[in-house]
């Protein structure tokens, strides 16, 4: 990674993923506001937090609704909000309330919301992380335009290195496919489209619902059809149903970092992901 030799543009992030992203490009480390265990969807500002996100230069969080929480303290910042979406790649601050616009068009009825879901959780898609690198350096450069060539070598080289993972990733579970997934909330369709992991269902259909008993009961009725391998949890997830069927039916609960792993850095914090999906093959064997 090229070393900088400017004075960088001071960055914070949403979560751990996108800390990791975006310490990827800048070449430096980039604080999260949110650990790995927080619900990103209902988490609140502290005041040391309010007081950081004040300071910086610019914030870089996941758009699609994920944290609408963040839609107020960032409203009104000097700073600039990078919103990184999935269909277009990333937008300003300033475009989002267009986008929300059409989106709320566009996501009429049960299929498109499930649809939706997904875009909430673009990053499951590596190619889609790969991509955001490229929108961070753009930002970037916006705030520090001596620094084009490194961003954009910074950028390219991270990419390279998530479709490395992801390629290897892939390679494990084609050679050894793990068997049917059941997730605890349906946060997962893109990672199963993206590695063709055969999920089975899920417990709940986000993280802020609770399931009901004729879906538990439809649930139940799946796993003794015995294809179930495993259950699939993110580490902030109500798992008391989960560990139920766990104790139940025998099934081994697999914990992945969904928002990218505490502690790690930079890239590294999305890289676990992408690690922890390829050992599904070890973790999620067929029964």
């Amino acid at each position: 990674m090229a070393t900088p030799l400017w004075a960088e543009p001071s960055v914070i992030a949403d979560l751990p993923l996108t800390a990791g992203l975006s310490a990827a490009v800048l070449g430096a480390p980039v604080p999260s506001l949110l650990e790995a265990g927080d619900d990103p969807h209902t988490a609140s500002l502290r005041p040391s937090q309010a007081r950081a996100l004040s300071s910086v230069d610019l914030v870089v969080r996941l758009g699609d609704g994920l944290t609408p929480w963040l839609d107020g303290p960032t409203g009104n910042l000097s700073a600039r909000v990078l919103l990184l979406e999935a269909e277009d790649g990333a937008h300003s601050a300033e475009d989002h309330d267009h986008h929300e616009a059409e989106d709320e068009h566009r996501h009429e009825g049960d299929e498109e919301a499930h649809a939706h879901d997904h875009g909430m959780h673009a990053w499951l898609d590596p190619e889609t992380a790969a991509r955001w690198l490229d929108v961070i350096a753009e930002s970037l450069i916006e705030l520090e335009p001596a620094a084009t060539e490194t961003y954009h070598a910074n950028a390219a080289e991270a990419a390279a290195t998530i479709r490395q993972a992801a390629a290897g990733a892939r390679a494990r579970l084609d050679a050894t496919p793990p068997g049917a997934i059941l997730v605890v909330h349906d946060a997962w369709g893109p990672a199963a489209e993206a590695f063709d992991l055969q999920i089975a269902g899920a417990i709940s259909q986000s993280d802020a619902t609770r399931p009901g008993v004729k879906h538990l009961r439809e649930i139940e009725a799946r796993i003794e059809e015995g294809d179930i391998a495993c259950l699939l949890a993110a580490p902030g997830d109500d798992r008391s149903q989960a560990q139920r069927l766990s104790e139940t039916h025998d099934l081994p609960i697999v914990t992945l970092p969904l928002t990218g792993l505490d502690g790690a850095e930079g890239l590294g914090a999305y890289l676990a992901l992408i690690a922890g999906i390829g050992d599904l093959s070890e973790t999620c064997a067929s029964r």
